[in-house]
């Protein structure tokens, strides 16, 4: 059997790309996340990861060769079609600095929709070419909603997906290799179903919120309001998961079995 792929996560979050690799049965080598609350969980539901709290200051160089898949959603403020903000790629150039240090076979990218449209696409070209500068091929880009998932929400988000152009070779498998996919322009629906058979854990806000509306009385104000903002940050796993299951089948060339403490 081939050894599970080693995962890493920038601006993590509340770990969802993090929990899609632990339900692969993949191990989570270090994470990048400067919200106090978000550590908080993170310290808690990955105890393994090593933790560093700021992205500019963060030296992914040790790391190298320790990672398989790198992932991250760079802060989308810019980018968002609610917000009026100038266009800044500065935690994109962070990200793209970590993914040359770290030199990962994989790297996956989440963002929002409005990136499409920014500077009428030329933006999204731009990281596209940063990542190909870098010597990555990169995939068409996906634009997948969490109700992909079944969330009783839409929430877009466009993903980008990339692997490098080194001559690593895919693990082998002493299983028969299946006759490989077409190339198709969206990578997700042409290797993987849309989600998997299982009820995904925290398949929407209400699941987390125990409600329809609103918000507990119980909560403590602060820990609520924290808690919302990171969740209104997040995406959601099983979108995350399906991502990493393709990511998985490219490079062992067999779909991995999900991992038994899959909820």
């Amino acid at each position: 059997m081939p050894r599970p792929l080693t995962h890493a996560s920038l601006f993590t979050g509340l770990g969802a790309f993090d929990l899609a690799a632990e339900w692969l049965g993949w191990p989570t080598v270090f994470q990048v996340e400067q919200n106090p609350f978000c550590l908080n969980v993170l310290t808690r539901h990955f105890p393994h990861a090593h933790r560093h709290s700021d992205i500019r200051t963060f030296d992914a160089t040790p790391y190298a060769g320790t990672v398989d898949v790198l992932t991250g959603g760079f802060p989308c403020q810019s980018f968002s079609l609610a917000g009026k903000g100038q266009m800044d790629l500065t935690l994109w150039r962070q990200m793209l600095r970590c993914v040359v240090a770290c030199r990962p076979a994989w790297v996956v990218a989440e963002n929002v929709r409005g990136l499409l449209a920014r500077s009428h696409g030329l933006v999204l070209e731009e990281i596209c070419a940063d990542l190909e500068n870098a010597g990555y091929s990169v995939f068409p880009p996906l634009l997948l909603p969490a109700a992909a998932a079944d969330a009783d929400h839409r929430r877009e988000r466009l993903w980008l997906v990339a692997h490098t152009r080194s001559q690593r070779q895919p693990q082998q498998h002493p299983a028969p290799v299946p006759e490989e996919p077409e190339p198709g322009p969206i990578l997700l629906h042409s290797l993987v179903p849309a989600q998997p058979q299982l009820r995904p854990r925290y398949a929407s806000l209400r699941d987390v919120l125990r409600e329809a509306n609103g918000l507990s009385e119980g909560l403590d104000s602060a820990t609520r309001n924290a808690a919302l903002y990171a969740l209104g940050n997040s995406i959601h796993p099983v979108i995350a998961f399906n991502i990493l299951r393709s990511i998985a089948y490219i490079q062992c060339r067999t779909l991995p079995k999900t991992a038994l403490n899959y909820p």
